[in-house]
């Protein structure tokens, strides 16, 4: 193989890669994306991976069922969270998210003392979605959620945190009526974290 640039395939998980019914999976076309990437890998330095708000622990059991799928890495939990797949199982770097988020807990503390100053009161969603890198919240559609959701921006830029607010999926598990709230740390958002490549792609095992 010649010195060539390396091809950095970022995909989203849930019914981009992987269908949320089991009972689609067979239709998802998972089995032949697999032979082209390693067709693709066969004459090509390619990297692909996954940036998805699922847990590590979430796409690892949905990928049980392809065990020889070529993939190299999975940016979890909303982009905080990042895993490599290397010859002795996958691995967490250690260096991800850059800045991260020792200070998370303590910023996470004023951010909830300032929601309460300000009359944000945010229900938590269960523990299955409360994350290292993550806390979990949900905010009534009710018509009068556009004031409330800027106010969750500004008060998490100010502590220096970042929101995620999208509209909850009751087929995942989520109640009726609702946005999901997902606050984290603002190096860590997956758009930002899957869409910026550090320089020489340095974040790139063995590279």
């Amino acid at each position: 193989m010649k010195n060539q640039d390396i091809w950095l395939i970022v995909s989203d998980f849930d019914e981009t890669f992987m269908p949320a019914m089991e009972s689609r999976e067979p239709d998802a076309g998972i089995e032949r994306l697999q032979n082209h990437l390693a067709g693709l890998k066969r004459s090509h330095k390619l990297l692909f991976g996954w940036a998805t708000g699922n847990s590590r622990s979430a796409v690892m059991e949905k990928m049980r069922a392809y065990p020889d799928f070529p993939w190299d890495f999975a940016l979890t939990s909303l982009g905080t969270e990042l895993y490599w797949r290397e010859a002795e199982g996958v691995v967490e770097d250690a260096g991800w998210p850059p800045q991260a988020g020792a200070a998370f807990e303590s910023r996470m503390e004023r951010l909830v003392a300032l929601f309460c100053q300000h009359g944000l009161a945010l229900p938590a969603q269960s523990d299955a979605f409360q994350q290292r890198r993550i806390r979990g919240y949900y905010l009534p559609a009710d018509g009068k959620e556009g004031a409330a959701i800027e106010q969750i921006h500004r008060l998490c830029a100010h502590v220096g945190l970042t929101a995620s607010i999208t509209h909850a999926s009751p087929a995942a598990g989520d109640p009726e009526g609702v946005y999901d709230v997902a606050i984290l740390p603002r190096a860590a958002a997956r758009n930002r974290a899957s869409t910026s490549s550090p320089p020489g792609m340095g974040w790139i095992p063995g590279g």
